[in-house]
């Protein structure tokens, strides 16, 4: 049956090599998204009262004020970071817009996404 048998060692030598050749790999985290409306859109940019969202084929318009959430990427998996904004400008698909700070607790999880992604180009550039 060998249920409370001994099972055989593997030689130290070859283990130890194993172990040395095959570095722990990390898990490289995609950048973040934004859930508008139960619709995911990629993040391109984001600072610390702007983001910029892309593929969004909608009638949205300057000024308008809207309710998201930022779907962050973490080692546990994703998390909603839910906040309001309004749109300061509309071009191409694309929105930029001013957002409220959500909760501390979610900050700390954008600053890494931020970190990974540029700033949001000017306002007048787009």
């Amino acid at each position: 049956m060998g249920l409370f048998s001994r099972k055989k060692k593997r030689s130290e030598a070859g283990a130890g090599e194993q172990a040395a050749a095959e570095p722990p790999k990390k898990k490289q985290l995609p950048t973040g998204r934004v859930r508008i409306d139960s619709r995911e859109h990629p993040l391109i940019a984001l600072d610390r009262k702007h983001v910029l969202v892309d593929a969004l084929n909608r009638d949205f318009v300057d000024g308008q004020r809207i309710h998201f959430a930022f779907v962050l990427p973490t080692d546990d998996g994703d998390i909603d970071a839910p906040t309001q904004g309004t749109i300061i400008k509309v071009a191409d698909g694309r929105i930029i817009a001013r957002y409220l700070a959500p909760q501390p607790y979610y900050q700390n999880i954008m600053r890494r996404v931020a970190d990974s992604l540029p700033y949001v180009p000017d306002v007048h550039e787009m």
